[in-house]
């Protein structure tokens, strides 16, 4: 299966899609990395309370709730809702 994103993709965040309500199962999110604090992109595989359950797109590779367990509502910055592979050149 082709990965949904890539080294060389860039991605539009909506920082809103959070502010009234909750990630679902399935949408895309760009958060702060409870462990390095840089921005991440995971998948979002469940939601219990204020906090969200990640997995990474390419799961043998991906670090994420597997590891460092739940991630807090307040650490998510967006969702992903656009996506897009720049070509080389």
């Amino acid at each position: 299966m082709e990965p949904v994103l890539h080294d060389k993709s860039y991605i539009i965040i909506n920082r809103a899609a959070y502010l009234i309500g909750s990630p679902k199962e399935g949408d895309i999110i760009v958060f702060s990395d409870p462990v390095s604090g840089e921005m991440s992109v995971k998948k979002c595989q469940a939601v219990k309370g204020g906090e969200v359950f990640v997995t990474g797109i390419n799961l043998p590779e991906s670090t994420d709730s597997r590891h460092y367990g739940r991630i807090p509502q307040n650490l998510i910055i967006g969702r992903v809702c656009h996506s897009r592979i720049l070509a080389d050149g």
